[in-house]
């Protein structure tokens, strides 16, 4: 024999234990799935996803009264309502016990920017019918954890390709508050979208490992940095990646006419030993536009404060300048004199120390 219930339909479909998507300004039908042995209907928004929105009024119609009933929805996105449908006397039978199967609820609303309909104060199992809120939390931690406030998604180029970013790279993100990573480990051409949005954010990363160039293509004639502090332009440019690795990222800043790229790092090299045994020891030392692995005459490395730069053993500063607030060369080897200098190995224009800590050029 069929037993009563208050579980409902909204406009004509079944719930599902699953959080009912409307639209906004949109009128939404209520009607009880079965009517065996219900007599008193009652209707109720119990909660709302926000304590400055109004709950609407349902309206009951239907024989007996409230078997049906339907209500508004206010314009606007990013809203939700619990709603409540309880037969009999407030969910009781006529023992005066309560019976779960008289009380049903639902959660409904209009998506936000999320792409979910919103938490509402009061839900328990209405968006998941076996784990409530927990997926939908456990999907915004993920979120969170990947940067860039609205989340991180990722494209891979392991084979020489043209690739052009587009929204669907971002992987059902938003553009204007995620963050896209493209990891290369190929020769690759990376053309921008061709109208970014404000706020957009692209991180290019070098995986190394073999010699390749990336070609950066800015995309619609939009202005482009290189690095940080260098003037914009529409041309493509190359970073000539070698075996190292770099990472470089950019924002886009949009102020209505024009569209500009504006790079948020200088190349980084991070943890590589080059040819001539000089290591950049500090995760954002900076090699200045050097796309080579030594560091000559106008591609300075800059040492920010509290870097180190050090000579590790058989290993030379090589030629070029050598700028910053902080270098420890406690590394170096000590010696007497040049000629001491010259007994140890030491050749013509590499340094050493004294043992008073003198910093000397071997002659």
């Amino acid at each position: 024999m069929p037993t009563p219930s208050a579980e409902f339909l909204v406009n004509g479909n079944a719930v599902n234990g699953e959080a009912v998507a409307v639209s906004a300004s949109s009128t939404v039908s209520l009607a009880l799935a079965s009517v065996f042995g219900v007599n008193t209907v009652a209707w109720t928004v119990i909660g709302t996803s926000d304590d400055a929105l109004a709950k609407p009024t349902i309206t009951p119609s239907g024989s007996p009264s409230g078997v049906t009933a339907s209500f508004t929805v206010p314009s606007g996105a990013n809203q939700g309502y619990l709603v409540q449908a309880q037969i009999e006397n407030q969910g009781k039978n006529t023992l005066g016990q309560q019976v779960a199967a008289y009380t049903f609820r639902a959660l409904i609303g209009v998506i936000g920017s999320s792409g979910d309909v919103p938490f509402v104060f009061g839900e328990r199992l209405e968006r998941n019918e076996t784990h409530g809120t927990v997926p939908k939390l456990n999907d915004i931690a993920e979120s969170a954890a990947g940067g860039g406030g609205g989340g991180s998604s990722d494209v891979s180029i392991d084979a020489a390709a043209n690739h052009t970013i587009t929204d669907a790279d971002y992987g059902g993100l938003d553009p204007a508050t995620a963050r896209l990573i493209v990891y290369v480990s190929a020769a690759a051409e990376i053309t921008f979208p061709t109208t970014p949005v404000h706020g957009q954010v692209v991180e290019v990363v070098s995986l190394g490992g073999t010699s390749y160039s990336v070609t950066i293509v800015p995309g619609g004639g939009n202005q482009m940095a290189q690095y940080t502090n260098q003037q914009t332009t529409s041309s493509s440019f190359v970073i000539n990646s070698s075996t190292l690795r770099f990472s470089l990222s950019w924002r886009c800043l949009d102020n209505g006419t024009n569209k500009r790229w504006v790079a948020l790092t200088a190349p980084k090299r991070t943890g590589h030993t080059f040819a001539d045994g000089l290591v950049v020891a500090a995760a954002n030392a900076v090699i200045c536009n050097s796309s080579t692995s030594t560091n000559t005459t106008g591609t300075e490395l800059a040492i920010s404060e509290g870097h180190v730069l050090r000579r590790l053993a058989g290993g030379n500063l090589s030629s070029g300048k050598v700028t910053g607030p902080l270098c420890d060369f406690s590394g170096l080897s000590t010696y007497a004199d040049d000629t001491a200098a010259g007994v140890g190995g030491l050749t013509a224009g590499q340094l050493y120390k004294t043992a008073t800590g003198a910093l000397m050029v071997k002659l």
